[in-house]
């Protein structure tokens, strides 16, 4: 009973505070402009969407889109195993190239140490074998950096390049390639 008593003086204070809380109402010189709906896109399929001018008229406003930037991704599935490889720094090339690989396979151990196996060639003819291989040794599941020194006693080898291939020899088949456009 007791309760009940507490949750009817609850519900009275907030009807209280509820009905003395200011309503606002639009002045009196409210105008009201009259709404088109007319607008179509120019191209159809691109997103677009009518305004609402001051002056009573629509405008067609196209709606930013973003666009994907595309994907540097590149995959290769010859033999048993499956080979990914993504590039990390072509927007900011120093001393080295990287790339992101990730070998997956159900039928071969994955130990071996990929930059000997590994060479990147430019548009200019340059060939740069890889330098490292960071990644885990061993098992059927294995991610590391491909890295490329991209200078040799000083000299930048990168200079000019429009495009490269990566090439990887005998893993599993006799040669993958993976070729990149560049602006370095």
């Amino acid at each position: 009973m007791k309760s009940s008593k507490i949750l009817l003086s609850v519900l009275i204070v907030a009807l209280f505070l509820v009905s003395c809380a200011k309503l606002q109402f639009p002045s009196k010189n409210v105008k009201i402009q009259p709404t088109t709906t007319s607008c179509s896109t120019p191209d159809g399929d691109k997103p677009a969407a009518c305004q609402l001018n001051p002056s009573g008229t629509s405008t067609l406003v196209a709606i930013p889109t973003a666009t994907p930037e595309p994907s540097l991704t590149q995959t290769d599935s010859q033999g048993s195993i499956t080979v990914e490889i993504t590039p990390e720094n072509l927007n900011q090339v120093g001393d080295t190239l990287i790339f992101n690989v990730i070998l997956d396979t159900h039928s071969i151990d994955l130990s071996m140490d990929l930059a000997p196996l590994t060479s990147l060639t430019t548009d200019t003819g340059i060939v740069i074998q890889a330098s490292t291989w960071d990644a885990t040794r061993g098992g059927h599941h294995v991610s590391g950096k491909l890295i490329f020194k991209t200078t040799d006693d000083g000299k930048y080898l990168l200079t000019d390049v429009k495009s490269f291939t990566i090439t990887i020899k005998d893993l599993d088949v006799p040669s993958r390639q993976f070729s990149w456009q560049s602006n370095f």
